[in-house]
């Protein structure tokens, strides 16, 4: 039977184990029903799919622009998308068919991209489009227009462009970004690019700032270019 584990026609004992779901699914075509186990059923925002995983599952996106939610982690700066588990959200086919845009402009009602949490991965997205306060904590709610991260995030093939932060790191804000694109963002006091960051075998280009430096400010590089910042 199903559950004969020795095949001697006896049903084997229920040991309590965890039953591990693993994948949960997002789609802007999906029946929406929880917990997202199935394409069939995605959810249509990448929120709910995060809300329903466990730490060590992964949200697999396809293609489309999301844009509507929004979750506050630290005081009044809400953002598009809240990792907030220890999980894996990839995007299935990259950052050229899979984009998160924020909401601008900076103010109250602005709307970061995305919050990477303690140990959580974003892997293959475009963050465009985000925005930060401007009031509230200067590195919380002011900086990390495109991606803010905890020290363990990490930010993966994902291209970030087109953000603003009034402090700074317009495109992203502390974590870690690997293989990255960072171009066309925006900050008025540092670093339209990055701030706080480790970058590892990213591009960091064509970002500008009112303030201080263009590209990567209180950053650390490794095998990385960082070129034309304004």
């Amino acid at each position: 039977g199903p559950l004969d584990g020795d095949e001697d026609g006896s049903a084997a004992p229920d040991m309590g184990a965890y039953e591990y779901s693993g994948a949960h699914y997002v789609s802007l075509s999906g029946g929406h029903v929880w917990p997202f186990l199935t394409w069939a059923n995605a959810a249509r925002d990448i929120q709910s799919a995060i809300d329903a995983s466990d730490d060590m599952d992964i949200v697999l996106v396809t293609n489309g622009i999301y844009s509507t939610g929004g979750r506050a982690v630290y005081g009044k700066m809400t953002n598009r998308v809240v990792v907030d588990k220890a999980v894996l959200v990839r995007a299935v086919s990259g950052p050229a068919v899979t984009r998160i845009e924020g909401r601008g402009p900076v103010g109250d009602q602005a709307v970061r991209g995305v919050y990477v949490g303690s140990n959580a991965c974003l892997y293959g997205f475009a963050v465009s489009n985000g925005y930060t306060r401007t009031a509230g904590d200067d590195d919380r709610e002011q900086s990390g227009g495109g991606v803010w991260c905890e020290s363990s995030g990490v930010v993966s093939n994902c291209v970030l462009a087109g953000n603003t932060a009034v402090y700074a790191g317009g495109g992203a804000a502390f974590g870690t970004l690997r293989n990255c694109l960072v171009e066309q963002n925006f900050a008025y006091v540092f670093a339209g690019g990055t701030y706080g960051a480790q970058l590892e075998n990213c591009v960091v280009t064509k970002n500008a700032v009112v303030g201080d430096v263009g590209g990567a400010f209180q950053c650390t590089s490794v095998n990385s270019i960082i070129y034309f910042n304004v």
